[in-house]
């Protein structure tokens, strides 16, 4: 559709919600004259209606005036016509995009509310559990008053060595709201997912999900799938002497880097190099895999992984960054030793590198809910990738007040050096007005470069980076105080309103100095909008130096001849301006190449995620079979060791004496030496080992006489075998899909060869659950602990 289209398509949706804003305006008195007794009843009748066949569309406008009628009673807040209209689409399961300030939280107690009376499960996600926190708290008392359930479920205040229990997350999330972030939601539902029995579950079936801040949960940083991570590989020690390695180095000698595809490699005089560094005979035989995996990863450590803005050192361990935020993303590692070659790089602790044994990408996760509605300030950029992947519009809601704030345009400089004395000057000439600045960076080492130069000005000014993210809320509300400096990196604060100080309105408000255009327009969008809010007044500027990583990322011939033509006339202490529109337009077009770059990305994890999408579904419902219906027909269990001994029979490369005794050493018992092993052919050797089976069953009879306790010894085994199994190909899928991607230099299509090894290896672990299956019936040891019960250990 063209631009002409979507303008009237918004129009349109516009004045839907605008007939129903008024529909609910028109209950506003009626609902305005019950008493408190009367109006907390309203949650009862609502729910009689359902019951009687109405549906959440018919009781929205009476619904709605209700909550707004509860938030001013209880918190003294009757949202606006804007928030009503701005709740009518989350209801819709679109994204409504509210301007900074513009209320979000209080908007999104009316659908919260609304699709509560369902009790089917109503969740509202942030992006870090102070937010949903603070919400929580705050809107608690709302609800309350309504008789409606709501609860969080962020483990907050919660150590690393006292996980909180399942009984204590299946009460949170019994509720009819949920508070939650969406690192904690996800990772709930694939720790649910690894449980061993019902009482360990505790995640509620997905119903309907509010996200806030939508386009950094859904875009910014869905680009990565989520991992959990156990059982340690064997830890190597090629490590630190792969780093020592790189250091040997010189770049376009002994490796190439591509920083527009951010890529790195090994030149032919590199290979000599390691082969020499080494003393190998043959770089890439078979013994020196492992050798060669790690100075790669050495070389992408050192190349292509930027300290600052993409992880941190803090307390002397590598901390990875969000990108879109600056925040430190805790308990993430980067996967496959990558995060241990930084380790290295950096002179810390190296630490175990761990299979992945569950992971799911936020568009696949949010998927499962049967309906998403979203808010944030700054979606309608992207809304053509939010409809195509999520089926969500996005809707502009108008903002209460009119805008004011005066957006100049952005300045250009040759170097970076120019670029920054010429945003200081820009700081330093607010701040004698009084007027409170907000100076963001792209990444922390930036913003710690600006500290240093405000230092040595003598201007007093807070710092908000990764490294003291604790006190974030703290900073950023206090940053419209008048003549305050805070210095922070992307959009570390979100989130949070910036409220301004007595008489800074008089003064022109805030002022947004925003010291590099970023990755995405919408993240510019969203440091512009710390400005502004509420209708007060307020400034934003950008400056762009042809030096930034932006520009260094997308970098074209015409970019290199303007820097060459500018940069011989540059004079730090009296930076020029560069007005060239052309030059303006590569910058626009560098953002817009980093957007597609960045929608590229996202796409590529859902693909790569889709085949194990369907495969997470198959096994996840099969576990909760083997969980929930303990009463499973001991017949079925039979059969399935039955077929595990006839598939590896037939599986036996030779079938002589030494080979069928490792066999039933390795999967039947360790008491071989009872039976009678010889045999006439492959049929022969399955009854004599089917025998077996059947007497090393009649073993554990003696401890499980009863039916349903031999049930649930089968039940335990078979849900161990499919979940170390299941582990095993997780893992598997995951070196995969790194090592598919270098298939594109044979002319293969990466995607295509992964997910035909994914359905190889899908395939492969069906067989080998049957078989683990049997070789845990078998050589597991059935005990009785002190208190008498039955123990079984493996």
């Amino acid at each position: 559709m063209n631009n002409i289209d979507w303008f009237w398509i918004d129009k349109r949706r516009l004045r839907v919600i605008k007939k129903i804003l008024n529909k609910v305006n028109g209950y506003a008195q009626e609902i305005a004259n019950l008493s408190n007794d009367e109006l907390k009843n309203k949650t009862v009748v609502f729910r009689e209606r359902l019951l009687n066949g109405e549906t959440l569309d018919d009781l929205l406008p009476e619904a709605y005036a209700v909550a707004r009628e509860a938030c001013k009673r209880v918190l003294g807040m009757y949202p606006y016509d804007v928030q009503i209209m701005g709740a009518i689409v989350l209801h819709q399961g679109n994204i409504a995009e509210m301007k900074t300030g513009e209320g979000k939280t209080l908007t999104a107690v009316m659908p919260l509310y609304l699709n509560a009376l369902e009790q089917k499960g109503t969740i509202l996600v942030t992006t870090n559990s102070y937010l949903a926190l603070r919400d929580y708290k705050e809107m608690k008392q709302v609800y309350s008053f309504l008789g409606v359930t709501v609860s969080e479920a962020v483990e907050y205040g919660v150590s690393e060595d006292k996980k909180v229990k399942p009984i204590h997350k299946r009460i949170a999330y019994s509720a009819d709201i949920v508070y939650t972030t969406n690192s904690a939601l996800a990772f709930d539902y694939l720790i649910d997912n690894l449980a061993s029995s019902a009482e360990e579950k505790y995640m509620p079936s997905f119903n309907y999900v509010i996200i806030d801040e939508v386009d950094e949960v859904l875009l910014d940083v869905a680009q990565t799938p989520l991992v959990i991570s156990g059982f340690p590989r064997l830890q190597s020690n090629f490590y630190s002497i792969s780093n020592t390695f790189f250091q040997t180095l010189e770049e376009d000698i002994h490796y190439k880097y591509n920083k527009k595809k951010n890529e790195v490699w090994f030149t032919t005089d590199g290979f000599f190099e390691l082969k020499k560094f080494f003393d190998l005979e043959k770089v890439f035989s078979i013994k020196n895999k492992e050798l060669l995996r790690h100075t790669l990863l050495a070389l992408r450590a050192n190349k292509t992984i930027e300290k600052g803005k993409e992880y941190v050192v803090d307390d002397d361990k590598v901390k990875l960054l969000d990108r879109s935020s600056g925040r430190i993303l805790e308990n993430t590692k980067l996967q496959l030793g990558q995060h241990q070659a930084l380790e290295a790089k950096e002179g810390v602790k190296i630490t175990p590198n761990q299979r992945a044994m569950a992971t799911i990408t936020y568009q696949n996760f949010f998927k499962l809910f049967k309906k998403i509605a979203g808010m944030t300030g700054t979606a309608k950029v992207s809304e053509k990738e939010f409809i195509k992947t999520y089926n969500m519009a996005v809707v502009v809601i108008p903002t209460n007040k009119k805008m004011i704030r005066e957006d100049l345009p952005d300045a250009v400089y040759a170097t970076l050096p120019e670029k920054i004395y010429a945003s200081v000057e820009m700081l330093k000439k607010y701040h004698k007005e009084g007027r409170p600045v907000l100076l963001i960076s792209g990444n922390v080492e930036l913003s710690n470069v600006y500290s240093e130069i405000l230092l040595k000005e003598g201007l007093v000014h807070n710092v908000l980076n990764a490294h003291n993210v604790a006190k974030e809320a703290e900073i950023i509300k206090d940053a419209g105080v008048k003549g305050a400096i805070t210095v922070a990196t992307i959009m570390a604060g979100r989130g949070t309103d910036i409220k301004l100080g007595e008489g800074v309105a008089e003064l022109g408000g805030l002022v947004v100095i925003g010291t590099e255009r970023m990755a995405s327009r919408r993240m510019d969008l969203q440091l512009i909008g710390r400005s502004g809010r509420q209708g007060d007044p307020g400034t934003s500027k950008f400056f762009v130096s042809l030096e930034d990583s932006l520009l260094a990322k997308n970098e074209t011939y015409k970019t290199k001849k303007y820097f060459y033509q500018y940069a011989k006339n540059s004079d730090y202490y009296n930076p020029i301006e560069i007005t060239n529109k052309k030059l303006l337009r590569l910058v626009n077009n560098s953002q817009k190449i980093s957007d597609g770059s960045g929608e590229a990305s996202r796409n590529m994890a859902i693909e790569f995620d889709e085949s194990l999408r369907l495969q997470r579904s198959i096994i996840y419902k099969e576990r909760d079979k083997v969980i929930f219906e303990k009463n499973k027909n001991i017949d079925k269990f039979y059969n399935i060791l039955f077929e595990a001994i006839s598939n590896d029979v037939s599986n036996l490369e030779d079938d002589d004496f030494h080979t069928v005794t490792r066999y039933i050493l390795d999967n039947l018992t360790y008491d071989y030496r009872e039976y009678d092993i010889s045999y006439s052919n492959k049929n022969d050797l399955k009854e004599k080992l089917n025998k077996i089976l059947l007497e090393e069953i009649d073993k554990k009879k003696l401890y499980l006489q009863k039916d349903y306790q031999l049930n649930n010894f089968f039940n335990f085994c078979f849900l161990k075998a499919i979940d170390i199994s299941w582990l095993e190909h997780v893992d598997n899928l995951e070196q995969l899909r790194n090592i598919v991607m270098s298939r594109s230099v044979a002319s293969k299509n990466p995607l295509f060869e992964f997910y035909k090894e994914a359905d190889k290896s899908f395939d492969f672990m069906k067989e080998n659950i049957k078989s683990s299956f049997l070789k845990y019936v078998c050589l597991s040891t059935i005990e009785y602990d002190e208190k008498n019960n039955i123990k079984i250990v493996f």
